[in-house]
């Protein structure tokens, strides 16, 4: 916790996201969603795919922020536009039930394609 927080002071998207991950899950430190969302969007912004993922979920769940649907689907989406295929397959989901984006089948099939196509188990 220690390093990994030295290291995001100073701007290293990873350990951003490693904290993110901390602080979500209370290893090593007192859980706190609020504080997650600010790291994962510290790592998010620099473009790490894991970190929009995460901060994506963290949007659509109401953890650490409103709960929006929108905002979820833009960040899960840039990871998905970089080949994630987690990523790829939860807009799968997210057009197949119009969560945050218009309910459209033939998106929800190509996203899930995508994610099939990389051996998601989900898609």
């Amino acid at each position: 916790m220690r390093w990994f927080g030295k290291a995001a002071e100073q701007g290293y998207a990873q350990a951003q996201y490693n904290l993110g991950c901390l602080l979500e899950d209370g290893h090593g430190v007192v859980q706190s969603d609020v504080e997650a969302v600010r790291w994962y969007r510290e790592a998010a912004e620099q473009g790490l795919v894991q970190a929009q993922y995460n901060l994506g979920l963290m949007f659509g769940k109401g953890r650490g922020v409103a709960q929006n649907d929108m905002e979820a689907a833009q960040w899960i989406k840039r990871a998905a536009d970089q080949g994630d295929g987690e990523a790829q397959s939860k807009m799968g989901t997210l057009y197949k039930h119009g969560y945050g984006v218009a309910q459209n089948d033939v998106e929800a099939a190509r996203w899930f394609k995508m994610a099939a196509d990389q051996g998601s188990e989900c898609a």
